[in-house]
Protein backbone atom coordinates (compact mmCIF):
# COMPACT_ATOMS: atom_id res chain seq x y z
CA UNK A 1 0.00 0.00 0.00
CA UNK A 2 1.27 3.43 -0.84
CA UNK A 3 2.56 5.34 2.16
CA UNK A 4 3.26 2.27 4.29
CA UNK A 5 6.54 0.58 5.09
CA UNK A 6 7.00 -3.18 4.69
CA UNK A 7 6.50 -3.77 8.43
CA UNK A 8 4.12 -1.51 10.34
CA UNK A 9 1.94 -1.85 13.43
CA UNK A 10 -1.76 -2.02 12.61
CA UNK A 11 -2.45 0.90 14.97
CA UNK A 12 0.03 3.02 13.01
CA UNK A 13 -1.74 2.12 9.75
CA UNK A 14 -5.03 3.34 11.21
CA UNK A 15 -3.44 6.67 12.19
CA UNK A 16 -1.92 7.04 8.73
CA UNK A 17 -5.26 6.25 7.04
CA UNK A 18 -7.06 8.82 9.18
CA UNK A 19 -4.42 11.42 8.34
CA UNK A 20 -4.42 10.63 4.61
CA UNK A 21 -8.23 10.73 4.49
CA UNK A 22 -8.33 13.94 6.53
CA UNK A 23 -10.52 12.37 9.24
CA UNK A 24 -10.98 14.31 12.47
CA UNK A 25 -11.03 11.46 15.02
CA UNK A 26 -12.09 13.82 17.81
CA UNK A 27 -15.68 14.21 16.59
CA UNK A 28 -18.46 12.88 14.39
CA UNK A 29 -17.87 10.13 11.85
CA UNK A 30 -14.11 10.18 12.39
CA UNK A 31 -14.58 9.57 16.11
CA UNK A 32 -17.03 6.72 15.38
CA UNK A 33 -14.53 5.10 12.98
CA UNK A 34 -11.77 5.47 15.57
CA UNK A 35 -13.89 3.73 18.23
CA UNK A 36 -14.78 0.88 15.86
CA UNK A 37 -11.13 0.42 15.00
CA UNK A 38 -10.19 0.39 18.69
CA UNK A 39 -12.76 -2.37 19.32
CA UNK A 40 -11.23 -4.47 16.53
CA UNK A 41 -7.71 -3.89 17.90
CA UNK A 42 -8.89 -4.78 21.41
CA UNK A 43 -9.92 -8.18 20.02
CA UNK A 44 -7.10 -8.85 17.54
CA UNK A 45 -4.29 -7.11 19.39
CA UNK A 46 -1.97 -4.48 17.96
CA UNK A 47 0.33 -6.48 15.71
CA UNK A 48 3.02 -5.96 13.14
CA UNK A 49 1.89 -6.28 9.54
CA UNK A 50 4.21 -7.04 6.68
CA UNK A 51 4.29 -9.02 3.47
CA UNK A 52 5.15 -12.08 5.58
CA UNK A 53 2.23 -11.61 8.00
CA UNK A 54 -0.68 -11.36 5.53
CA UNK A 55 -2.00 -14.80 6.51
CA UNK A 56 -1.82 -13.84 10.20
CA UNK A 57 -3.78 -10.65 9.50
CA UNK A 58 -6.46 -12.62 7.65
CA UNK A 59 -6.62 -15.19 10.47
CA UNK A 60 -7.08 -12.44 13.07
CA UNK A 61 -9.83 -10.78 11.04
CA UNK A 62 -11.57 -14.11 10.49
CA UNK A 63 -11.37 -14.78 14.23
CA UNK A 64 -12.94 -11.37 14.91
CA UNK A 65 -15.77 -12.09 12.45
CA UNK A 66 -16.33 -15.60 13.88
CA UNK A 67 -16.50 -14.15 17.40
CA UNK A 68 -19.07 -11.54 16.31
CA UNK A 69 -21.20 -14.31 14.78
CA UNK A 70 -20.93 -16.42 17.95
CA UNK A 71 -21.95 -13.43 20.10
CA UNK A 72 -24.91 -12.69 17.84
CA UNK A 73 -25.90 -15.43 15.37
CA UNK A 74 -28.41 -13.05 13.75
CA UNK A 75 -25.78 -10.40 12.97
CA UNK A 76 -25.79 -9.26 9.37
CA UNK A 77 -22.67 -9.09 7.20
CA UNK A 78 -23.33 -5.37 6.76
CA UNK A 79 -22.98 -4.81 10.52
CA UNK A 80 -19.65 -6.66 10.61
CA UNK A 81 -18.46 -4.76 7.54
CA UNK A 82 -19.34 -1.46 9.25
CA UNK A 83 -17.40 -2.55 12.32
CA UNK A 84 -14.34 -3.23 10.17
CA UNK A 85 -14.60 -0.13 7.99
Amino acid sequence: MEGYSNATRISDVEKQCARLKGLDTSKGDGKDKQHRFERVIAFTGDFLISDESKDDVLDRLKSFIDNKQRENPAIKAQSIELELS
